[in-house]
């Protein structure tokens, strides 16, 4: 059996359901917590680094979707799976994003580890994703303040370990205008030859 890392947050009114969940995902490795209502499901996600939200959609005073909007609002990093005895779940609208997918019970335990373990996947491939986004947008930043400095340096030439390759002209300027900074550079003569 593969074990699966993860956070999970089970919110549903009935004991049972949420027991036998939470049977099944520890069995595979994930980490469970269960709250019997929206409410109490909030606190735990503000006191817990929670990966996925299991919500019923049937519940007293807050029905499933409505506790997931409020999810995805406050907690976006989470994912957001609706469970449901009703059939027809495929009809339940989603145009604001605030459900990733819905589920109908009963379900084969299988499937549903492999639905868990998909989402929490496609949701860790998305932070990765937005995570390098934020570093390309903030090199690109540093590279456009260095070529606003230095013209041209943005179209360097590079070394087999990428570094940039700086003249003797180039290493001066860089060197008085940051010298905390520790480059990597290699010094090449005036005609672009190593000196």
């Amino acid at each position: 059996m593969q074990r699966h890392q993860g956070t999970i947050l089970v919110v549903d009114d009935e004991a049972g359901i949420r027991g036998s969940v939470r049977r099944l995902l520890e069995r595979h490795g994930y980490t469970v917590f269960m709250a019997e209502e929206a409410g109490h499901g909030l606190a735990l996600l503000s006191e817990r680094d929670i990966d996925l939200v299991l919500c019923d959609y049937d519940m007293p005073r807050v029905d499933g979707p409505t506790f997931l909007k409020q999810v995805a609002t406050q907690f976006p990093h989470a994912c957001r799976i609706l469970m449901s005895g009703r059939s027809g779940l495929h009809a339940v609208g989603n145009a604001d994003g605030e459900i990733d997918c819905a589920v109908e019970k009963p379900w084969d335990d299988a499937a549903f580890v492999s639905l868990i373990d998909f989402a929490l996947g496609r949701r860790t491939a998305e932070q990765r994703g937005h995570r390098v986004m934020s570093m390309l947008r903030s090199q690109t930043k540093f590279l456009r303040d260095l070529e606003r400095k230095i013209p041209g340096v943005a179209a360097a030439v590079r070394d087999a370990e990428n570094a940039v390759i700086f003249n003797e002209d180039e290493l001066k300027l860089l060197e008085r205008q940051a010298p905390a900074r520790k480059q990597r550079v290699l010094p090449l003569g005036n005609a672009g030859s190593a000196a």
